[in-house]
């Protein structure tokens, strides 16, 4: 239930993104810069058909794989991923404090980026929140390690990671029935507005991380909604580029270089 409350999530997601285009003719999200869109009503809704029946097909092939058995298996000493992600993690800070690695402003640039890049506590979070999760001293301080060190670092994206786990975990043993259904069809806009709320409240800190602007005004959470969809929706990018292909090809051309 919980993969299906992901995909009916990210389904809602581009149809919203789409109705925007088709009332505005103009890209939205991470596309705003390209303009008008050049596509037609029919254009539109075929693209979004496809992504939405795209993102279903997979939801049912997951279905059909996640519970196959095979011959190989992973086994983890739990106590010692706590440490050993535990000093990842202290690595991580003395690194972003001292040299700024990992920050979104100017984190590339140190010369210790390179260590940042090897310990890379980003990818190894979701494999060691779902594996280590249980009771105990390690667990919740590398958690709020974790989360203090991306906010500090002026990301907010681990948020919706968050979510997207905890709806899977929490609902991954759950069967369809009727009240089920219409509980996994409500979940998807709790989150949605939920999310937005949570965005609109940390949207000061992330603006202060990143351009130094000191405001304590948040957005209302319709605006953080707004904000939340154009980050996690890619249907709007999908037509630009498509849109935009000759650009890109031509831009290429000109300034590649033969090595």
């Amino acid at each position: 239930m919980g993969g299906y409350v992901i995909i009916l999530f990210y389904c809602i997601t581009c149809i919203v993104s789409a109705l925007y285009m088709l009332n505005t003719g103009m890209y939205g999200g991470e596309a705003y810069s390209v303009g008008r869109v050049h596509f037609s009503f029919i254009e539109i809704i075929i693209h979004l058909l496809i992504v939405v029946f795209g993102y279903f097909y997979i939801y049912h092939f997951y279905n059909r794989t996640k519970d196959k058995k095979t011959k190989y298996k992973i086994r983890c000493n739990v106590k010692r991923l706590d440490k050993l992600y535990f000093i990842f993690l202290i690595i991580s800070w003395v690194l972003f404090v001292t040299a700024g690695v990992g920050s979104v402003v100017g984190g590339g640039k140190s010369s210790l980026s390179f260590i940042g890049a090897i310990l890379n506590v980003r990818t190894l979070f979701p494999f060691y929140y779902i594996l280590a999760r249980r009771k105990g001293l390690f667990y919740p301080l590398n958690i709020l390690l974790f989360c203090g060190l991306r906010l500090s670092q002026g990301w907010t994206g681990f948020f919706w990671d968050l979510m997207l786990m905890e709806v899977l975990i929490r609902f991954q043993y759950f069967r369809f029935n009727r009240i089920r259904k219409v509980y996994a069809t409500i979940i998807p806009f709790i989150i949605i507005y939920g999310g937005g709320l949570v965005y609109s409240l940390i949207y000061p800190i992330k603006q202060y991380i990143r351009f130094k602007q000191i405001t304590f005004e948040t957005l209302t959470i319709e605006e953080g909604v707004n904000k939340l969809l154009d980050r996690i929706t890619f249907f709007s990018q999908s037509l630009a580029s498509i849109q935009t292909v000759d650009l890109t090809a031509r831009v290429y051309q000109t300034y590649s270089h033969t090595w």
